[in-house]
């Protein structure tokens, strides 16, 4: 687990506001399929992108979704490793 995150140099990503809950679309460019996040995973990515740190990213969503900080946080910072992962993310 990083200590922040940041997004790649080669990674494009948008946000659709629109709607009732947060939908965000990344890829990685310029050959990179889209992969979409809804929900809770659009919410992550959003807090993290404007956060960068791992706790306050847990924070935020906790009082996001109106959920105690230790129920929401082993999702939270499983999905920061998995976008990881996936190049989507990268120590800052």
């Amino acid at each position: 687990m990083a200590e922040r995150y940041a997004v790649p140099d080669d990674l494009g990503w948008v946000a659709t506001r629109r709607t009732p809950a947060p939908q965000v679309t990344i890829a990685l460019l310029p050959d990179g399929p889209p992969f979409a996040l809804h929900g809770a995973s659009a919410a992550i990515w959003l807090a993290v992108v404007d956060l960068a740190d791992p706790a306050a990213v847990v924070t935020r969503v906790a009082e996001e979704t109106e959920q105690p900080e230790d129920v929401v946080r082993e999702g939270v910072l499983g999905f920061l490793e998995e976008l990881a992962g996936r190049g989507f993310l990268r120590p800052a």
